[in-house]
């Protein structure tokens, strides 16, 4: 909604842009904020915070942690990855997280996908805000990303 809003032809200036994207990156970093927090909450204690804190991981802190893994690999083969995990993919996460002694059902991968997912999207939108603080001369001038006007 706020790329659509940067879209539109109503901002007069760079400082307005300029506010604009900083409005952006501002919401996306409180996002990505919480979503680091709901991972971590999931996750359990890191290892260092293992060590100095005497904290200690659960068994489910464990299993979310081993799915959170094999999350990640599919999202770094493939970054334009869908929201959704495909069946086959939540088939290859299962067998994979049983091989190596991990029981999860494709609930829990569900879930663990929707927070991974989520981490993954908003870093992602995040740049392409910080991308957006170029953008105001190809904005104004009204070029696209190909440098044909729009007008």
């Amino acid at each position: 909604m706020q790329k659509n809003t940067l879209d539109d032809k109503t901002i007069p200036d760079k400082q307005h842009w300029d506010m604009a994207v900083k409005f952006m990156e501002e919401t996306l970093r409180e996002k990505l904020q919480q979503t680091e927090s709901k991972l971590k909450e999931l996750t359990g204690p890191s290892t260092s915070e293992q060590w100095l804190s005497w904290q200690y991981k659960t068994e489910q802190h464990k299993q979310r942690d081993q799915a959170k893994s094999e999350l990640d690999k599919i999202l770094s083969r493939e970054p334009s990855h869908k929201s959704v995990l495909a069946a086959d993919e939540l088939t290859t996460v299962k067998k994979n997280l049983h091989s190596q002694g991990v029981e999860v059902d494709q609930e829990f991968i569900k879930e663990t996908w929707h927070h991974v997912y989520r981490q993954h999207f908003v870093k992602k939108s995040l740049s392409q805000a910080q991308e957006c603080k170029k953008g105001f001369y190809y904005y104004k001038e009204g070029f696209s990303d190909s440098g044909v006007s729009n007008t």
